[in-house]
């Protein structure tokens, strides 16, 4: 993956045996509970295709004590769309990565990483996604890299010839929902499962190495990760962007067969849109029924004080 477009190849040897003991300029990545589910969604569109998101936000410079360093905070991504889709590589297009920055001017944040799923494979980058991360470092050192593996039928411990990364983030591992909900808001995780999907924060070997360093990852509720920003609606540019690339795909080999096979083709369309609306909303529904179990909750408590504060005032 890469801007300019360029691309990102799965091919050639992995990085994953490559991660070094060294710090990255950054101390850890938060990301806000909705970004999370967004890429979520996303990553899980999918099964046989990578994907590729911007990730929107800011950099702290030391924001609290016992932070060594900044922090990078994640509260909105921007899905891209695809130039080539392909399932060892994913290539996005310049005017599109242009447009990813205009949308986080207007917002008042800056583009802060980039995303991308491997389906059906580790979470683990490969050389070229440790290559192209360097890159992004040399204009932003604080630039943030995150994978999310999904649909990958084999353990994560153990695969490609080593333990998780997760195992490595001082042991450890935080279970979350695939709808979101839930969130680290304790030790960080260099890298967090999620039922079918794990996901991984990673930077290139600040020492120049082939290799890569993992960084400390947490999801917490959005308020937590930046308190009155203007988060950028998730949902429905994904849900857009995923059936105007499976109606592209479908229109692409429309004019070839005969009425059968544009029968098939049609009702192929049809099959795939819904699994793609499921895929993108089901997620969103999930969360807003949260939100509201916990407004509710709020409200209740609300009125419990309201009610104690009336009858200590009656005595």
């Amino acid at each position: 993956t890469s801007g300019g477009g360029g691309e990102r190849r799965r091919a050639g040897p992995s990085a994953e045996d490559a991660m070094v003991t060294s710090h990255s300029a950054l101390s850890e990545v938060v990301v806000a509970r909705r970004a999370y589910a967004s890429l979520l969604a996303h990553a899980l569109t999918t099964d046989r295709e990578e994907v590729m998101a911007v990730l929107l936000g800011d950099v702290e410079e030391a924001p609290r004590a016992g932070i060594g360093g900044p922090r990078a905070r994640v509260w909105s991504i921007v899905p891209q769309p695809r130039a080539e889709r392909r399932e060892d590589r994913v290539e996005v297009d310049a005017p599109s990565l242009a447009a990813a920055a205009a949308a986080a001017e207007a917002a008042g944040c800056r583009v802060v990483g980039w995303f991308h799923s491997h389906p059906r494979i580790t979470v683990q980058p490969s050389w070229q996604d440790v290559a192209t991360q360097k890159l992004y470092e040399q204009m932003e050192p604080c630039f943030v890299a995150l994978i999310a593996s999904v649909f990958n039928a084999v353990p994560h411990p153990g695969a490609r010839g080593g333990p998780a990364a997760s195992s490595r983030a001082d042991g450890v591992l935080a279970t979350l929902p695939t709808c979101g909900g839930a969130h680290i808001d304790g030790k960080a995780s260099a890298s967090v499962s999620a039922g079918r999907v794990h996901l991984i924060c990673f930077a290139a070997d600040p020492a120049g190495g082939a290799g890569h360093v993992e960084v400390p990852l947490r999801v917490l509720p959005d308020a937590a990760v930046a308190p009155g920003a203007a988060f950028a609606p998730c949902t429905a540019p994904l849900a857009r962007l995923v059936i105007d690339e499976e109606r592209e795909a479908a229109e692409a080999q429309a004019a070839s067969g005969g009425a059968v096979q544009r029968v098939h083709r049609a009702s192929e369309l049809t099959a795939a849109l819904v699994r793609a609306s499921e895929s993108v909303i089901a997620p969103a529904l999930a969360a807003a029924r949260e939100d509201a179990v916990v407004a509710a909750a709020a409200v209740a408590a609300a009125e419990a004080d309201a009610r104690a504060s009336a009858g200590g005032h009656v005595e």
